[in-house]
């Protein structure tokens, strides 16, 4: 609890999101149809209330209490801030504008933090972490908190200032390549999307690990997106080389690790060394099967690199995303171009 005195420069932030707008839903059971957590997060206040009110629900027969789903997370997050003037209200709107782009980090933060309890300590499987693209739809709940200051309003009227420039901003991430991995769609690729309009793409296991992997990542889950990553090479790799007819198949195909299978498949198959023709991204399938290992047996997220232990990070694994797409490419490149090698 804080001190009076500690309020003087306390910039508090409400927010009211309609839930029913978001992936997935919370789902309580019992007469009490909120509940109250609060909790600091990188230096902020964050106060949060789920509520169920006028939602849907359930109650059957034989059950002792309803089910309800939480269809509302009322927020107060608040923070020491200065540079307000109380006097001139209109003048804040700036600094707010300003301010808005943090507090909203933190809220996102702080409600995904409900969500992965739901998910993982419920077992609440369609659930999802919520990104800023889920916020952003609720412009008067998420983009419009109501403000205050050392405990005065800084509205003059109960009448909230709409700042739609705090939307549009949002999606600035994913065009400053802030989106992991993500392609942009291009002119030239207008034949490939009306190929795909008449006749759905398949979506093979690789294309959906290495999404998966992208949804790990934007959770700030580097653990798991490695772990995606490096699956997804695994599966591709020897999925491909396991349809090879029987005289360029390598044996016993499972009992070899990625980079394994990758040299001596390729060579048996195509008569190409991985290693030497493509060294960079050999050495990136290296270091990521030494960090699905370590992830795998040791719960750390670190490779082996020249006799010495490295932790992974968002460039390590950027390296390897290109690394695995690198192969991708070039298996199915020489698939299709050198079916056989010369028979002896």
């Amino acid at each position: 609890m804080k001190s009076p005195d500690s309020n003087a420069n306390l910039l508090t932030a409400h927010f009211k999101l309609d839930l029913s707008r978001f992936p997935g839903y919370l789902i309580g059971e019992g007469e009490q149809k909120s509940v109250s957590v609060a909790a600091e997060i990188d230096g902020y206040d964050v106060d949060l209330r789920l509520e169920s009110n006028n939602g849907i629900g359930l109650k059957r027969a034989q059950d002792a209490h309803g089910r309800f789903i939480f269809n509302s997370l009322i927020a107060r997050i608040s923070h020491g801030e200065t540079g307000f003037d109380m006097k001139e209200p209109d003048g804040n709107d700036g600094r707010l504008l300003f301010c808005l782009f943090s507090y909203q980090e933190i809220l996102v933060a702080a409600a995904n933090r409900l969500v992965r309890y739901f998910k993982y300590r419920l077992r609440n499987p369609q659930l999802r972490a919520w990104r800023d693209i889920d916020f952003v739809a609720d412009e008067k709940g998420y983009c419009n908190p109501h403000w205050e200051y050392a405990g005065q309003s800084l509205h003059r009227s109960e009448q909230t200032h709409v700042w739609r420039r705090a939307v549009y901003l949002k999606g600035m991430g994913f065009l400053n390549d802030f989106g992991f991995g993500v392609e942009h769609f291009t002119p030239e690729r207008h034949t490939e999307l009306q190929v795909n309009l008449h006749q759905p793409c398949d979506v093979d296991l690789f294309d959906q690990l290495l999404s998966d992997a992208q949804t790990a990542l934007t959770e700030g889950n580097l653990r798991r997106a490695v772990l995606e990553i490096a699956i997804a090479a695994e599966v591709f790799v020897k999925n491909t080389l396991s349809k090879l007819p029987e005289r360029q198949r390598l044996q016993d195909l499972d009992r070899h690790n990625l980079p394994n299978a990758l040299e001596r498949g390729a060579q048996k198959a195509w008569g190409v060394s991985f290693q030497s023709t493509h060294s960079v991204h050999f050495e990136n399938i290296r270091r990521l099967t030494s960090a699905r290992n370590s992830i795998a047996h040791a719960g750390q997220c670190r490779f082996a690199d020249a006799g010495e232990w490295h932790e992974v990070t968002v460039e390590d694994l950027k390296a390897w995303w290109t690394s695995v797409l690198h192969v991708n490419h070039s298996m199915s490149e020489y698939l299709r171009s050198v079916r056989t090698v010369p028979q002896r």
